[in-house]
């Protein structure tokens, strides 16, 4: 069954995928957008808070309505803090949302929406003067940024100490890399040559496939690799592994229960899954993406609450496990049930056409 499975995996993402990443790209050839970032960009708008400090965040934001509570909570750490922040901010956005945000950063870049998120991060960071920062964070809104203990998630990624600091690694999908939805990098990195190399060259295409092989994972090979002995990963598997084998039957208990259901279908009778939680534990999350699988273990595990938004879009969990793991790590109620709308009302892939499903599914798009 499992060779089957893998079989039709295969098959689908060349019959599928493939095509649709070759057709992807050739659009993009024909966009005008993907060759400048002048015209990626629509206007800039200076802000109102400035810091005299040497850390800046470049924060991506793709939102068309108020601005939810998640980038509040990362915009009031921020200024706590006192980190310079640019904002890129998709178009269409009303006044009332730019003339709120003016007031919680000193620049604000209003673009096309294209490139997905590797586009504004480069197009910020060439026009930004790298010698005057000791750190520079880049993140988006992909991530639900609970109130809990915010703040000493970013004095960590403001830590002198380290090199680079991110909120996770991959290492199940093709080559080892770090997650760029929330990056912390240091003066050291930022004047490397190869790090303005990097983001000279990169393409800016939309294609899903492309900001993960061309981006994130070219990125962590071609740059941030030679500083892993000084990296710190903030949700770290390592410490999970360690975590697990010396965790007590009730803590464990605890552990399972906050793992996806569909993630356990396949794991013979519930007797065998009692009797070995901890190596199923283990496999679960070190052989899927730790945002989904692990999503709420990790922020259970460090004592936070940052969370990916598309757990259930994506079928790794149901709405009622979501509120259950908000509960279970300790967030508010208020923050619970706003989450818990945010993520019923962009629902999950079901609701899609099956071509849209499966590329999806596939990790097309």
């Amino acid at each position: 069954m499992i060779y089957l499975k893998s079989f039709i995996v295969a098959l689908l993402k060349i019959i599928l995928v493939k095509p649709y990443n070759i057709f992807s790209i050739l659009k993009d050839l024909l966009n005008p957008l993907f060759y400048s970032a002048k015209l990626r960009t629509i206007k800039k708008i200076n802000g109102n808070l400035s810091f005299s400090s040497n850390v800046r965040a470049i924060f991506v934001i793709y939102q068309d309505k108020e601005i939810p509570f998640y980038i509040d909570n990362v915009l009031n750490v921020l200024k706590k803090l006192k980190v310079n922040c640019t904002i890129n901010l998709n178009e269409g956005v009303c006044d009332i949302i730019t003339n709120k945000l003016k007031e919680q950063c000193d620049l604000i870049i209003v673009r096309k929406n294209f490139g997905r998120d590797f586009a504004p991060y480069k197009d910020t960071i060439l026009q930004t003067n790298l010698e005057t920062l000791d750190k520079l964070i880049i993140l988006n809104d992909s991530m639900f940024y609970f109130e809990k203990n915010l703040t000493k998630v970013f004095e960590q990624l403001l830590d002198k100490n380290h090199d680079v600091v991110s909120l996770t690694e991959n290492i199940y999908d093709k080559k080892w890399h770090l997650q760029s939805f929330l990056l912390s990098l240091d003066k050291k990195v930022l004047l490397n040559e190869n790090f303005i190399k990097f983001w000279t060259g990169y393409k800016c295409f939309n294609n899903r496939q492309h900001n993960i092989n061309k981006g994130e994972i070219l990125f962590s090979q071609k740059v941030l690799k030679k500083y892993y002995k000084n990296t710190k990963i903030l949700y770290s598997l390592y410490d999970f592994i360690i975590s697990v084998e010396q965790k007590s039957e009730q803590d464990l208990d605890l552990f399972f229960k906050l793992l996806p259901h569909s993630k356990l279908k396949n794991r013979k009778n519930s007797n065998y899954i009692y009797q070995n939680k901890k190596n199923i534990l283990l496999d679960i999350v070190e052989k899927t993406n730790i945002t989904h699988s692990g999503a709420f273990i990790m922020p259970l595990l460090y004592n936070n609450a940052i969370i990916k938004k598309d757990i259930v879009y994506k079928n790794t969990f149901i709405l009622s496990e979501a509120l259950n793991g908000f509960i279970s790590v300790g967030i508010s109620q208020t923050e619970s049930l706003q989450a818990y709308e945010d993520i019923k009302i962009r629902g999950n892939i079901n609701n899609y056409n099956l071509l849209e499903y499966l590329l999806i599914l596939l990790g097309a798009k």
